[in-house]
């Protein structure tokens, strides 16, 4: 790159990627006697099978104990061949983003990538500001407000290989990372990590020091009920149960406690249960046995404990028992075959009500996808596909797609992916990266109301419209002033 394009704001921190560097730190020089040649990827975790031993070595143990070469690959995003908007024109005439536009939105540093060349950084850096603009708009927050109080950073492939998706943030250094191929279209789904962090900050989640995301303490104390709410409804739906549905779901459950205290009593007597029984004590036994399963409403948790008298019925077991074995049943096997019978008596006899339910609880098809994902893919370096950070992350780019569709509009480098299928599965099922239909519908409605709250609680600043005017007037001013300089 050039010296006409450069970092500008505050250092961002952390170690850069070098030009021919595998990963985030690390350049060619490090690499020696690490067993990889330079360009060669880790895995998501930075650290690949076969670091710190020789090739030759390595291969060796994989043939040896029979490591497998087909890993789980990244998520696989689709690529952009060119980059769609429409809305309103932060930088009419053809005006490139430079350092002052960032500091309007209060991003704390920019860096590039040594590799990059001055078109390719200009382009990206225009892309990415206007996402961000737009990203303001449709959330109805103070421009200033993406820079989620004036931490962020913005870093264009100086930072990682890619190895984990096309664009990725660090939580220790608050930068986002855009990769050289496939980091447009990205914006929204990393923002949505950065807000992640940024609100468990807010409501001081973590100790001293301590990074931790909200999406990790969903109904812990200090976590805004709307949050909670989110985090939960992208996992599991919930649908009021008419009377009748009650009835049934309520006799379900009970039958359900009552099968499981039956198998209960069904394992302890098979524990004392002789063996090689002939016909005559099998019948005998059998007989015995049945006389403690309809005498169970007089046994009682405490006997052969605290009451003075045993359970009669068991008793007679155990003198069958020493008729064909020769001994008694021990006190402490009759104290357990007392007490599952008794807990079975006791389950039984519960009233109908006790099991009252009035909603019914399942997954969302967003959240089996997610697991479809998970079982598929590698994870990121945030977590699985089916947690609720990445979860969070794909349903808020998708939200944010809505939003500028409500307008009329369209920002691929923010939401590029927000309507992909990412596998059909046998049976004809579409897998999607984000939640669809209905569900989309209840999610989006769920953002709604969290970013409500959030601005409520000042965590977000309302966008103020007549300030966000003046500053397109005055943007447009600037322009036409350079054109006629021109």
């Amino acid at each position: 790159m050039t010296k006409r394009i450069k970092d500008f704001g505050a250092p961002i921190g952390g170690r850069r990627r070098k030009k021919n560097a595998c990963i985030l730190g690390q350049d060619a020089g490090d690499m020696a006697g690490s067993g990889r040649n330079p360009g060669e990827p880790y895995s998501y975790m930075g650290q690949a099978d076969g670091v710190g031993e020789e090739k030759g070595a390595y291969e060796t143990r994989k043939k040896q104990f029979g490591e497998p070469d087909n890993r789980k690959k990244p998520l696989p995003y689709s690529k952009l061949d060119c980059v769609y908007r429409t809305g309103p024109e932060y930088l009419a005439d053809g005006r490139h983003a430079d350092e002052n536009d960032f500091k309007e939105l209060g991003i704390k540093g920019v860096e590039f990538g040594a590799s990059l060349s001055d078109e390719e950084a200009q382009s990206m850096l225009d892309e990415c500001y206007l996402g961000l603009c737009d990203l303001a708009r449709v959330l109805g927050i103070d421009k200033k407000e993406v820079s989620l109080g004036g931490t962020l950073s913005l870093a264009f492939s100086s930072r990682g290989n890619g190895g984990s998706g096309p664009a990725t943030y660090d939580p220790k250094h608050h930068v986002i990372n855009f990769t050289r191929e496939g980091g447009a279209g990205s914006l929204a789904r990393e923002w949505a990590h950065a807000l992640d962090y940024y609100i468990g900050k807010s409501c001081r989640l973590g100790a001293t020091g301590t990074e931790v995301p909200v999406s990790g303490c969903p109904g812990l104390k200090g976590v805004p009920t709307s949050v909670t709410a989110l985090l939960r409804g992208m996992s599991s739906k919930r649908e009021k149960l008419t009377p009748e549905e009650q009835l049934k779901v309520m006799k379900e459950n009970h039958d359900s406690e009552v099968r499981r205290e039956e198998e209960w009593c069904r394992e302890i007597i098979e524990q004392v249960t002789p063996k090689n029984l002939t016909e005559e004590q099998q019948k005998a036994w059998s007989q015995a046995v049945q006389e403690v399963y309809d005498t169970r409403y007089g046994a009682t948790l405490d006997m052969y404990i605290l009451r003075n008298y045993p359970n009669r019925a068991i008793e007679e077991l155990s003198r069958v028992h020493k008729e064909i074995t020769g001994h008694v049943i021990p006190k402490d096997k009759k104290r357990r075959i007392n007490y599952c019978f008794a807990s079975l008596n006791r389950t039984e006899q519960l009233p109908a009500d006790f099991h009252r339910v009035q909603w019914k609880e399942e997954h969302t098809k967003f959240f089996n996808d997610s697991w479809e994902l998970h079982e598929r893919y590698a994870r990121t370096v945030h977590g699985r596909h089916c947690d609720n950070c990445e979860q969070m992350a794909r349903a808020f780019e998708c939200y944010v797609a809505d939003k500028l569709e409500q307008e009329g509009n369209q920002s691929q480098y923010l939401t590029a992916h927000s309507g992909d299928v990412i596998f059909v599965k046998e049976n004809g099922d579409r897998v999607y990266g984000g939640p669809a239909g209905r569900e989309r519908e209840e999610i989006n409605q769920k953002f709604d109301r969290m970013f409500e709250e959030l601005k409520g609680m000042e965590i977000l600043c309302w966008r103020d419209v007549e300030k966000d005017t003046e500053n397109i007037a005055n943007i447009e001013k600037r322009n036409s002033s350079r054109c006629s300089e021109r």
